[in-house]
């Protein structure tokens, strides 16, 4: 692969006319180098984000590249962002998100200097006026590491919006995320991490995550509805924890992206959408945890279950669920104690007064 560019930088868009001149002056304003890639992946766009992605083109030529594409949902762009990416290094900027623009041109200078598979910096997430950010442990900062010795639970900022991998990893390894599918950003740090052997955190703030947005993947409502998106997901790395031999330490992270998108489906299926259809793939989820060494006691240690999603169903809804509670209650304070068996009593016969309702 020929090296033009010491950074890409996908943005997977889909009518975002609004927000994606935001999106694109952050790549551009008041920094701008010519050691930037920025490819705007227009997934099937309705409205004006094609031409609007066209002028930046105009604008900034050789740094900013509108493409099209027939709608295939995220996952689709990010492979498409893939196959065209020449930059040594490789990241994802939702449309409707922004960087830190002085961050962006600080990680470049960075990059240029550097040779890992994986480099992590930080994000913030921004809801109104409130500003929570994730960054990497102080005495992680600037070490280069050999990636088996990475927790990558220790770092709050392994997410996304930290990641930047070296294209390569990508397009070697042939890294293809779901298409048609919401959610497929935690594929996206899920399976390049097999490849990955190098690895190095820095202090700087890059992404900028907004939240609060109708519509949003990230939105109750969107979550609801995109259940079978998250059940595909699982499914896909489920059977590759299953199907592939593993050193420990790689089975350990995988499993432990496992298990967080799971807690997503668990938490919006038991929270907002307790139909019997519902329950009936919780079902086969827990099943699936149970046949993942280890899988069943994380999901506990999480809480999974527990107090904090049915505290952020009566802010939600700004009332008590006496059946979810009792649930919670039953499954966090009880059933940790119990084998598998018992907790799968309990479960069942409150599922069926949830789906009853």
């Amino acid at each position: 692969m020929t090296i033009n560019k010491i950074l890409t930088v996908i943005i997977p868009t889909y009518n975002m006319e609004e927000l994606l001149p935001r999106c694109l002056n952050s790549m551009v304003k008041p920094f701008c180098s010519d050691k930037l890639e920025v490819l705007v992946i227009n997934d099937g766009s309705q409205d004006s984000s094609m031409s609007i992605a066209q002028e930046y083109e105009r604008c900034y030529p050789g740094i900013i590249k509108a493409i099209y594409k027939e709608n295939g949902n995220y996952g689709s762009a990010v492979n498409k962002g893939i196959e065209l990416a020449t930059g040594k290094y490789f990241r994802i900027l939702d449309a409707d998100d922004y960087y830190d623009n002085q961050g962006l041109s600080i990680l470049i200078n960075e990059l240029e200097n550097i040779n890992v598979d994986l480099v992590l910096t930080n994000y913030r997430k921004d809801r109104g006026a409130q500003k929570v950010y994730f960054k990497s442990p102080e005495s992680s900062i600037d070490h280069i590491y050999d990636f088996d010795n990475v927790d990558i639970d220790s770092y709050p900022n392994f997410a996304m919006h930290g990641i930047t991998y070296k294209t390569s990893i990508l397009k070697n390894n042939n890294i293809r995320l779901q298409h048609g599918i919401s959610y497929t950003d935690t594929e996206y740090c899920f399976y390049p991490l097999s490849y990955v052997k190098t690895f190095v955190a820095l202090d700087i703030l890059v992404y900028c995550y907004q939240l609060g947005r109708p519509g949003q993947t990230v939105d109750i409502s969107s979550q609801i509805k995109s259940v079978g998106s998250m059940v595909k997901i699982i499914d896909r790395m489920y059977y590759y924890l299953k199907d592939n031999n593993m050193e420990e330490r790689l089975f350990k992270k995988l499993r432990s992206i496992f298990c967080n998108i799971n807690g997503l489906c668990f938490m919006t299926i038991l929270c907002f959408d307790g139909s019997e259809k519902n329950m009936t793939l919780l079902g086969k989820l827990r099943k699936q945890i149970d046949d993942i060494s280890g899988a069943q006691d994380i999901m506990l240690g999480k809480n999974l279950f527990g107090v904090r999603y049915y505290k952020s169903y009566m802010q939600k809804k700004k009332k008590s669920n006496g059946l979810l509670y009792s649930f919670y209650y039953k499954l966090v304070k009880k059933v940790v104690a119990l084998s598998w068996a018992i907790r799968d009593r309990v479960s069942k016969d409150i599922s069926h007064n949830i789906a009853g309702k």
